[in-house]
């Protein structure tokens, strides 16, 4: 790994929590702690830490905004990556919206409403 992201990845690791409860993270406030836990806020960074965990051999799991989504009260034992900053992103093109995966539904159903899109 060439020095750059070596330096890039550090900084990733600094962020990285241990033993984070995911009921917080879910909409059903329901689920056991994470063994390591990171927001992503650029595909950049999302792919810094996919290769840490590949070259880690490190489970890893990526969540949005936590709907639908069940945890176990065992945890997850691995990385949580949630998708924040870019990841949340909604674009309007004519009549288009175009969101991110970490979006929550009801603000793509909102944003859907002001521009008068459906169906």
């Amino acid at each position: 790994m060439n020095a750059i992201l070596q330096n890039k990845l550090r900084l990733h690791l600094s962020e990285i929590k241990e033993k984070v409860p995911l009921a917080g993270y879910t909409t059903f406030g329901i689920g056991g702690d994470a063994d390591y836990f990171c927001v992503v806020k650029t595909r950049e960074d999302l792919g810094i830490l996919l290769k840490w965990c590949k070259d880690s051999n490190l489970p890893f799991l990526i969540i949005g905004s936590g709907s639908n989504l069940l945890v176990s009260e065992k945890g997850f034992g691995g990385l949580v990556i949630k998708l924040g900053g870019d990841f949340k992103k909604i674009t309007h093109d004519q009549k288009t919206l175009t969101a991110g995966a970490g979006v929550s539904l009801p603000l793509l159903l909102q944003k859907a409403k002001t521009y008068l899109l459906g169906g």
